[in-house]
């Protein structure tokens, strides 16, 4: 998401100015950078400057010189005062969470300034869709790969799995060729190049686009966190895909900042104690690096037990099964 323009919050009060900044400023992948005041002559200069934006305001903080410089781009608190709303302004409850309000306001933002897709290949910006699980053996690359190849189905999609020994490869009847690691190290020699490489090694399954994942994690633990973003970061901004679905895995490095750049991310489970007191661990540690958004971005999934022997068209089978109907039914919100 490019954030190109601005939120404007100005609050006179200290203490609710603060605490809404401080939750604003905690989100990710926002679609405007945040710009705080508290005092009406330097709000009034930055609204002098030609630039998209918004102006987020108490209606008892609203003068009459403000009215006249934020025309069409007020957001209004309304906090109980009295005060005559215009026909362009929009307006909100000030008096419920700080998660809500964002929300609307990310709404009225994005109805007012479409967000504006990033382009680096002539196409446009993938849509980043990240599965991620602290358990094992819960279907996780299987609901993945499932997601990916229904999606796949309307938009151009591109699935890579980051997880080591994941089987996919003999699964997919595609033992040889060179894999996401070889990926990594071509970008790493020459960015600029991606595209070219994403071309020369992907693979296909249905309309499905895939990459070879690796088989021993040594060839990508040498690749640190920062590495991974600005390469998911360029991956989805080459112009070649609408979506990349991710099948993450622990060799990845500060996974945070992988799942941060998710437009969504899908935990699958199991329902036993042991998973869900491993799943609680982790949902503590990820409170405990002030990453709560992750948690707000995700979706637990149970997937149903299935029998399908592994053979020829082994997705393909599953995709047509209750398997499939089940994931296809948490893609529809379900």
């Amino acid at each position: 998401m490019v954030n190109e323009g601005k939120l404007i919050f100005y609050d006179r009060d200290d203490c609710y100015r603060g605490r809404m900044a401080e939750y604003i400023r905690k989100r990710k992948r926002l679609p405007f950078q945040l710009v705080v005041f508290s005092k009406e002559e330097l709000l009034l200069n930055e609204l002098e400057k030609d630039m998209q934006y918004l102006c987020l305001i108490p209606a008892a903080d609203l003068s009459d010189a403000i009215r006249q410089k934020a025309v069409g781009k007020l957001v209004v608190l309304q906090d109980g005062t009295f005060f005559t709303p215009e026909a362009s302004m929009l307006w909100i409850n000030k008096y419920q969470s700080a998660k809500e309000i964002l929300s609307e306001v990310i709404k009225c933002y994005e109805e007012r300034y479409p967000p504006i897709q990033v382009l680096m290949g002539g196409g446009r910006r993938a849509s980043l869709i990240g599965i991620y699980s602290p358990v094992s053996r819960c279907g996780k690359t299987t609901f993945a790969m499932l997601y990916a190849m229904n999606v796949a189905k309307k938009a151009k999609t591109l699935f890579l799995c980051t997880d080591e020994y994941s089987g996919l490869s003999e699964l997919l009847e595609e033992r040889n060729g060179r894999n996401v690691g070889d990926l990594i190290c071509m970008y790493k020699e020459k960015p600029e190049g991606l595209t070219s490489f994403l071309r020369e090694i992907r693979q296909r399954v249905g309309e499905l686009d895939f990459i070879l994942p690796i088989a021993d994690a040594r060839e990508l633990c040498c690749i640190s966190g920062k590495e991974w973003e600005k390469f998911f970061l360029q991956l989805v901004n080459c112009g070649e895909y609408e979506y990349v679905v991710l099948d993450i895995g622990n060799v990845v490095a500060e996974i945070f900042g992988v799942l941060e750049q998710c437009e969504k991310i899908y935990q699958p489970m199991l329902r036993e104690k042991y998973a869900e007191i491993k799943l609680r661990e982790w949902e503590t540690f990820v409170y405990k690096t002030g990453k709560e958004e992750l948690l707000e971005n995700r979706e637990l999934v149970y997937m149903p037990i299935w029998r399908v022997p592994v053979s020829h068209n082994y997705f393909q089978t599953l995709l047509a099964s209750e398997v499939g109907d089940y994931v296809r039914n948490v893609m529809r919100g379900g």
